[in-house]
């Protein structure tokens, strides 16, 4: 497979902050993070109800993800922030293998805190196709 170009089997959701597609062949899912900001606090926290409700069906049948947050605007220590810290746990949790992948070490030390800090151990990766090995290496399920 060709993972330099995501080609999605199908948009499981889709907003101007996340899309979520199943990658070819169902091996995992795919959770776009895009660079759209949001107005405020309550906008954050209606769409990151509706993406882990999302996530948490999508999960049932298929136990891997990538959180592909390259492209989400940098962390500000704001309100909108604290709304996107307390969804971590509901995101990751349907899932028994995930994979994170960051721009920054800044942002992989960020969410390696985080995911600890919620008892969600998540790799987190700067390198999309050791991501996508680790979701897709013999054994993982």
């Amino acid at each position: 497979m060709n993972y330099d170009r995501p080609v999605a089997s199908g948009v499981l959701y889709e907003s101007a902050y996340h899309r979520c597609t199943l990658e070819p062949g169902g091996v995992f899912l795919r959770v776009v993070r895009t660079a759209q900001r949001f107005p405020d606090a309550p906008a954050a926290t209606i769409e990151y109800t509706s993406l882990s409700r999302a996530l948490e069906f999508a999960g049932v049948n298929r136990p891997r993800a990538l959180f592909d947050l390259r492209e989400a605007p940098l962390r500000s220590g704001d309100a909108i922030d604290e709304v996107a810290t307390k969804f971590v746990a509901p995101q990751l949790a349907p899932f028994k293998r995930a994979a994170v992948l960051v721009r920054t070490a800044v942002g992989k030390l960020q969410i390696l805190r985080l995911t600890k800090e919620h008892g969600h151990l998540a790799q987190v990766f700067e390198d999309e196709p050791a991501a996508v090995q680790y979701l897709t290496a013999p054994g993982a399920r």
